[in-house]
């Protein structure tokens, strides 16, 4: 017995001493809502989280959606850009039809600093698609925490 106890502490011990992996998706997307930050947004993971990305959809030709799967993300440093705010710019990787989107979604707080000199505050979400083109139409459901739902 007391071998057995001996051999689970060693391996406790070996455990917490080892460095862990963090990445985007260990931690919540929003973190603070009261800071000026802007903070990317990854997929939902529960049918309740808010501030995620819900789902992508694919224009098809015959008037139809075409559903993405999520695929992973691509984590980035945190920093704090020239106008104080906070900035979390990861991107998110779906994919549909055999090929990948990535996508960077970023919520900005209500205490988000636009212009720092006029003390300008607000909030938006910024879309951006990478590996598309002009005609590729598509439709993303984002659940927010503090902007009024859109079309």
């Amino acid at each position: 017995m007391r071998k057995v106890a001996v051999f689970f502490l060693a391996i406790t011990l070996t455990l917490i001493g080892q460095p862990q992996q963090v990445s985007a998706a260990d931690e919540s997307w929003v973190t603070d809502p009261s800071i000026p930050a802007v903070y990317a947004l990854g997929n939902c993971r529960t049918a309740t989280e808010l501030d995620c990305i819900e789902s992508v959809d694919f224009a098809q030709r015959d008037q139809g959606y075409l559903k993405a799967t999520f695929n992973s993300l691509t984590p980035a440093q945190k920093y704090t850009d020239n106008q104080g705010n906070l900035r979390n710019d990861f991107r998110s990787v779906w994919t549909v039809g055999g090929r990948s989107y990535s996508i960077y979604s970023g919520l900005e707080t209500p205490s988000h600093m636009i212009v720092s000199d006029l003390q300008l505050r607000g909030a938006s979400l910024r879309i951006d698609v990478a590996g598309t083109g002009p005609d590729v139409k598509i439709r993303l459901k984002i659940r927010t925490s503090w902007l009024r739902p859109m079309n």
